[in-house]
């Protein structure tokens, strides 16, 4: 969550400079806007990237955890509570 802190905080300054940018007409606020978006342009992508490993090492885990063979089941000799059941028939 830090990095979603990060990106929080250089939003709130684009919205400070760009209001006194676009308000009050001051060139050196516009000037950090600028920087700032650009901040948040590489935050983003770091957090993309970050949720991505997160997600893959989370299915590498649950895939760990997994038994190594599963049954296949044959759709033809599918069991229910009633009884097996006879597909085609």
């Amino acid at each position: 969550m830090e990095k979603y802190s990060e990106l929080a905080r250089c939003v709130e300054n684009i919205e400070r400079d760009a209001s006194k940018f676009f308000v009050n007409g001051n060139k050196a606020a516009g000037t950090r806007a600028r920087k700032h978006l650009q901040e948040l342009k590489q935050l983003a992508q770091d957090l993309r990237v970050l949720i991505q490993d997160t997600k893959n090492e989370n299915t590498r885990q649950a895939q760990a955890l997994k038994p190594e063979h599963d049954v296949a089941v044959d759709p033809n000799h599918a069991y229910d509570d009633q009884g097996p059941a006879h597909v085609g028939f």
